[in-house]
């Protein structure tokens, strides 16, 4: 992905507040899951781009929150 400008940098900052890397995390992983939802139909290049990079975090961050939901759920149904 080519580097962003300042306007696009400041677009997405607009709505998130948060470190750097965890932004991209959830912008990796969001781009991966919809890939795999899509079987490979869709070229990855076309779903990491910047045009997509909203939809990309938003569906990143929520599956990490799931993860995270259903790890501490696991631990305090499996201690008890």
């Amino acid at each position: 992905m080519k580097k962003e400008s300042n306007k696009e940098q400041e677009r997405r900052n607009r709505w998130y507040v948060g470190e750097p890397s965890e932004l991209h995390s959830s912008e990796w992983y969001g781009a991966i899951l919809r890939y795999l939802s899509s079987y490979g139909k869709k070229e990855f290049n076309s779903i990491y781009t910047e045009e997509e990079s909203s939809k990309n975090i938003l569906i990143g961050w929520l599956a990490k929150v799931v993860l995270l939901i259903g790890a501490i759920a696991t631990l305090i149904m499996t201690g008890s």
